[in-house]
């Protein structure tokens, strides 16, 4: 499930949304331990940075959970216990060749790339009409 079109150049966005709301009132997410919590917000982060978007990769490659715990600066046993948990509870999930991603960071950037392409479109044809004063 690819966000991007195979044409569309990767975008660098400086951020992504956050919905406090969201977070705290998701029952798979608050069914993890806080430490499980704060590991999702770094792969959020390297997810975030990855092309396609959502998708745990690194230079376009399935990276090893050794190299993740590294880059994330965690002991090897910490991270895998948190990915754990978020694959457990659906935080997370995993495609059959290992990849990791995000469906709501996904779906948000389906959402995103299709208001973008609306907006290129123009407002509500009623609001370019011409106002006789």
């Amino acid at each position: 499930m690819n966000a991007l079109s195979p044409k569309e150049p990767k975008i660098k966005r400086p951020s992504f949304a956050f919905y406090p709301a969201d977070w705290l009132n998701d029952i798979k997410l608050q069914s993890c331990s806080l430490s499980a919590q704060g590991l999702l917000v770094n792969l959020m982060c390297l997810m975030h940075q990855s092309d396609p978007y959502g998708y745990l990769l690194i230079n376009g490659i399935i990276p090893s959970n050794k190299d993740v715990s590294h880059l994330l600066r965690l002991h090897h046993k910490t991270y895998q216990a948190g990915l754990k948990e978020l694959l457990l509870y659906g935080v997370l999930c995993q495609k059959e060749n290992g990849t990791i991603f995000s469906k709501r960071m996904i779906q948000d950037e389906h959402i995103r790339l299709v208001r973008s392409e609306a907006g290129k479109l123009g407002g509500s044809p009623l609001l370019k009409q011409d106002v006789k004063l």
